[in-house]
């Protein structure tokens, strides 16, 4: 919830994880979050993007939460210029922009390992040992769960001759997203695909 201070600590706190900066490029050394103030900035798009498919080629971000409907993770489904799905997959597929709706996907966690003291030292609403709590399996139950709901969404605007098609890039190195990615049923191209210069695998599903 946009209100919700523990929340938004939660997102800012995945997004300054080392992992996580890291994998997304803007890590540097000895980088620390300067005050508490870093950790409750709103992320706007984090929190005015649709939770729904619309007609409307909209970017759709839905929160993976706890019991208590903490958030620990979302998952991210949008339209990437720069990296579309290729064109070779899509003629072998028989997909195209007028006979489907295709997303790429990408997803974050709320980290268990690897969160240094001075980052630690700055939460106000979420302790460390929340953070560091293990959470098996949160991602590919609410990868599965953001499926389903997008399924509903998108058949109760489209008939079945409209396909919605997901995909996402995943560095051949990290296992579990892989594993992520095939216990939700995407199949694995046998062709590899660069990302930012990257050589990554490229899962698809079409639902």
């Amino acid at each position: 919830m946009p209100d919700n201070m523990a929340d938004i600590e939660r997102i800012n706190l995945m997004f300054y994880h080392p992992q996580v900066m890291k994998a997304k490029g803007y890590y540097r050394l000895g980088f620390t979050v300067d005050s508490r103030k870093d950790l409750h900035e709103r992320d706007k798009q984090m929190f005015l993007s649709k939770d729904h498919i619309t007609r409307r080629k909209e970017d759709v971000i839905l929160a993976v939460t706890d019991q208590n409907s903490g958030i620990l993770g979302w998952i991210w489904f949008y339209h990437d210029s720069r990296h579309p799905l290729p064109r070779k997959v899509k003629t072998d597929l028989k997909i195209n922009e007028r006979n489907s709706r295709i997303y790429q996907l990408s997803y974050e966690k709320l980290l268990e390992k690897g969160w240094p003291a001075k980052l630690l030292a700055k939460t106000e609403y979420v302790t460390p040992r929340y953070l560091m709590t293990k959470r098996k399996g949160v991602i590919v139950e609410g990868l599965r769960l953001a499926i389903n709901k997008l399924r509903r969404e998108f058949r109760a605007l489209y008939d079945k001759r409209k396909k919605l098609v997901l995909y996402g890039f995943v560095d051949p190195t990290n296992v579990a997203s892989g594993m992520v990615m095939r216990r939700n049923m995407f199949k694995l191209v046998s062709q590899k695909y660069k990302y930012d210069g990257q050589v990554q695998d490229l899962w698809v599903r079409i639902v």
